[in-house]
């Protein structure tokens, strides 16, 4: 099971709204203008688990960041 934690990135001066995509040991950053948080999770698997699938979604407790479930397809 990989648990990944989105956190939603405020613009700043140089940088536009993003959302950020951390599993513990890999990150990647999307533009939040052009993908939902689902997608931005979904891009990461794709890259860095792409033998795995996401099965849910949901919030934090902390009010603000999202996270995603996944599982490898053949654990399914």
């Amino acid at each position: 099971m990989i648990t990944l934690q989105i956190r939603y990135l405020n613009w700043t001066d140089h940088k536009p709204t993003r959302w950020k995509v951390i599993d513990g040991q890999n990150s990647l950053i999307v533009g939040a203008n052009n993908h939902t948080y689902q997608q931005a999770a979904t891009i990461f698997i794709d890259k860095y688990w792409p033998d795995c699938q996401i099965l849910n979604f949901g919030q934090l407790p902390n009010g603000g960041d999202m996270v995603a479930l996944a599982a490898r397809d053949n654990a399914r």
